[in-house]
């Protein structure tokens, strides 16, 4: 068995999507004062690799709280849509998957992870078509990820794909990383999130699990 991580490290360094909070990790006791060593963490639960529940965007949309723990855990698979430029990715990309799979999550290789910590990271980035989300909430999915700050466009004021996904009730997992290491093989995926109550999101620590 091989387990690959697929997830950024967080700390007060992280650049946060723009118009959130910056993160707060400090130190809050020490063993040569306090007998142990605690961390005090001030982050959003939208920080680093992490994932969005329906309660993000929609009104009445379902918490992580509301999803069982078997809901993060389940069949995946990557599919390759390597890019240098902040191209939307198309409907059609989905002929890829081999029909006699069943995955329950789909995550999108854009190659974009490598850019993380940069500024161009944040300033465009490959997305979803809402053709493409249409196509995928369709499928039965528990959920969908990108290893890019978002499904959305940087521009976008309404978060069309967001809106699709969510409204099927699928999970959005971003800024995922390392999703080259899987190539095309099915694998199993763990993505989860901290248990907090009502929570419309929560970093989480994702890893492909492979025979």
């Amino acid at each position: 068995m091989q387990i690959i991580d697929l997830t950024h490290t967080l700390s007060s360094d992280t650049v946060p999507y723009p118009g959130s909070p910056p993160n707060k990790i400090e130190q809050a006791a020490f063993i040569d004062k306090d007998g142990c060593r605690v961390k005090m963490l001030g982050i959003t639960t939208h920080s680093g690799t992490h994932m969005d529940a329906p309660a993000h965007m929609l009104q009445n949309g379902k918490t992580l709280y509301d999803y069982s723990a078997d809901y993060f855990f389940g069949k995946a698979l990557v599919i390759e849509s390597l890019t240098d430029t902040a191209d939307e990715i198309p409907p059609d990309i989905l002929k890829e998957i081999n029909p006699e799979h069943r995955p329950d999550f789909i995550l999108f290789n854009t190659g974009w992870d490598k850019k993380y910590g940069s500024d161009e990271y944040y300033a465009s980035f490959p997305f979803l078509s809402a053709a493409l989300a249409e196509k995928i909430s369709g499928l039965g999915l528990k959920g969908v990820g990108i290893d890019s700050p978002s499904v959305d466009p940087i521009e976008s004021q309404d978060y069309p794909v967001h809106r699709i996904l969510m409204e099927k009730g699928l999970l959005i997992l971003e800024n995922l990383c390392c999703l080259e290491k899987i190539g095309k093989k099915e694998f199993m995926l763990a993505a989860f999130p901290l248990k907090v109550l009502e929570a419309d999101g929560s970093p989480i620590r994702a890893a492909a699990i492979l025979d």
